[in-house]
């Protein structure tokens, strides 16, 4: 696999996200808390479904740094 599209993983662990859609590799992702993955998606959805929303906007920030900062 070719380095196209990949990120590097937000919490600084060395590893890459598939590409720039994904939040965090798949070794951190499952490191967040369940209810807190839970509420990314949730907010993400929300706003997938009115990307214009502002609130809805800042909600899914708010989750996703929420989920970055609990990985240790």
């Amino acid at each position: 696999m070719n380095d196209l599209g990949r990120t590097p993983c937000p919490t600084g662990c060395g590893r890459f996200t598939p590409g720039p859609f994904v939040l965090m590799c798949r070794t951190c992702w499952f490191l967040v808390p369940p209810q807190l993955r839970g509420r990314v998606n949730r907010t993400w959805k929300a706003r997938l479904a009115d990307p214009r929303d502002p609130d809805k906007r800042a909600a899914h920030e708010d989750a996703k740094a929420a989920a970055i900062a609990s990985v240790p």
